[in-house]
């Protein structure tokens, strides 16, 4: 799958969302196999999905799905996510999925 996803173009916002949709589908509820590609597959679609809505909620719910089980996971995140500090995202999102990161690293 993350091979799949490297050879979807950066402006092929469809093509990336099918598979960060299909890699979510797989991590809900068991984030262990996510490696290095699918880090890479994360910060790709962020910071590509800059102009798309649907892109950005859907990787954002795929690194919320990562986080919540597991904790090496959130730390590697933490990294992605700062990077989109100064991004135009959308805000009530953005809260969610550092709320979720927050509170497991601090229990």
């Amino acid at each position: 799958m993350i091979a799949a996803g490297e050879k979807v173009k950066p402006d092929d916002f469809t093509g990336q969302e099918a598979v960060v949709r299909a890699l979510a589908s797989l991590l809900n509820g068991n984030p262990d196999p996510l490696d290095q590609g699918g880090f890479s597959l994360i910060k790709r679609a962020l910071h590509s999905s800059s102009s798309n809505d649907i892109l950005t909620k859907s990787t954002l719910e795929l690194v919320l799905f990562c986080c919540v089980r597991h904790e090496q996971n959130r730390q590697n995140l933490v990294n992605i996510l700062n990077s989109l500090s100064c991004k135009n995202i959308d805000v009530e999102e953005y809260v969610q999925i550092w709320s979720v990161i927050l509170c497991k690293i601090s229990n």
